[in-house]
């Protein structure tokens, strides 16, 4: 069964955009997550179990690694280069990267980073792209299991 190319692992990367709403959910899920990983792995955290130890780091890094990877993307969303983000290390500078991540609106249509997630503008782009001819739809092929 090859069906890779329909996964994406958007979270992981850090180039694109992502609105608002998308950014808090990921920061609920990532810190749900690492509230549920680390009351599991806190008592043999705790006895010193080293397996204990490596897995609470390895999941720490992850999560804060999708957590850094979206706060980028937000600021591609406003127009704003992901370096921007070490203004989080500032005292009350870090209001302001906050105010941008959380309150700003982002750009409207494509900008330096691509276009919005969500807001037509892909449409626009794929008319824009198929003005050659539109491409034919893929289909799943239940007989051989793959998408054409």
């Amino acid at each position: 069964m090859v069906r890779s190319k329909a996964l994406k692992w958007d979270v992981i990367k850090y180039d694109g955009r992502i609105g608002r709403l998308k950014l808090v959910s990921i920061i609920g899920f990532c810190s749900f997550a690492w509230y549920v990983i680390a009351r599991s792995l806190m008592p043999g955290v705790q006895a010193g179990e080293i397996t204990s130890l490596i897995s609470m780091g390895f999941f720490t890094v992850s999560l804060y690694w999708v957590m850094i990877c979206s706060y980028i993307k937000r600021l591609h969303d406003t127009d704003r280069p992901g370096i921007q983000l070490l203004m989080m290390f500032l005292p009350l500078i870090n209001l302001y990267l906050y105010w941008i991540l959380l309150i700003e609106e982002g750009t409207k249509g494509p900008n330096e980073y691509g276009l919005p997630e969500g807001d037509g503008s892909g449409a626009i782009a794929l008319l824009e792209k198929g003005k050659k001819g539109l491409e034919k739809p893929r289909f799943f092929n239940e007989r051989d299991d793959v998408w054409k």
